[in-house]
C-alpha cells in the first residue's frame, strides 16, 4: 500500500468517488429506523455554495478510501467563535488497522485550525471504535445528545 494522501474535496468530488462508500458506511452506522439513506445533497451544496461544507478525503493508490464532512459556521451562541461540526466520518474496515482513522481526525483539526475554526465537535455511536479514540483525544464528552422516535 502507498502512503496514504489527504485532502479537502468538494460535494461533487465525494459524490461520484465516494459513491462505493455509502453502502458500507450506511450499514455500519446508520440509522435503519429512517428508511434507506438519503442525503439531501442540495441542503449540502447549499452550505457549500457559502463556504459552509468542509470535506477532506483519503485516499490510498489514488482510490478514495474514506472521508470525513463538516458543517462550519459561527456558533449559534457565541457568534464570534467558528466551529466545526462533524456530520459524517468513514474509513473502509480494510484501512482501520493502521494510523489512517487518527490521522484523518488530525489532519482535519489542523486543517479547521487554519481557517480559523475556534473548535470542533465529532459525533460518534455510542461504543464503537470511534467514540473510544475520541475520549482518548478529546477526554469524556461534555454533553450527551438523545434522541427519540417520535413516528
Amino acid at each position: 500500500m502507498k502512503s496514504a494522501k489527504f485532502k479537502r474535496i468538494d460535494l461533487q468530488t465525494l459524490r461520484i468517488e465516494g459513491e462505493a462508500l455509502f453502502a458500507p458506511h450506511y450499514a455500519e452506522v446508520g440509522q435503519k429506523d429512517m428508511g434507506d439513506v438519503n442525503p439531501d445533497w442540495a441542503f449540502w451544496a447549499d452550505l457549500e455554495a457559502v463556504g459552509r461544507a468542509w470535506i477532506v478525503g483519503i485516499y490510498v493508490d489514488d482510490r478514495l478510501v474514506g472521508y470525513s464532512g463538516f458543517i462550519v459556521g459561527p456558533h449559534a451562541h457565541y457568534k464570534h467563535r467558528l466551529v466545526a461540526k462533524n456530520d459524517v466520518i468513514f474509513l473502509l474496515p480494510e484501512y482501520r488497522q493502521g494510523p489512517l482513522g487518527l490521522k484523518l481526525i488530525g489532519y482535519s483539526e489542523r486543517a479547521l485550525s487554519a481557517m480559523g475554526c475556534y473548535k470542533v465537535y465529532w459525533r460518534a455511536k455510542r461504543g464503537s471504535v470511534l467514540a473510544d479514540l475520541l475520549t482518548a483525544l478529546c477526554g469524556e464528552a461534555p454533553e450527551l445528545c438523545f434522541e427519540r422516535r417520535l413516528k
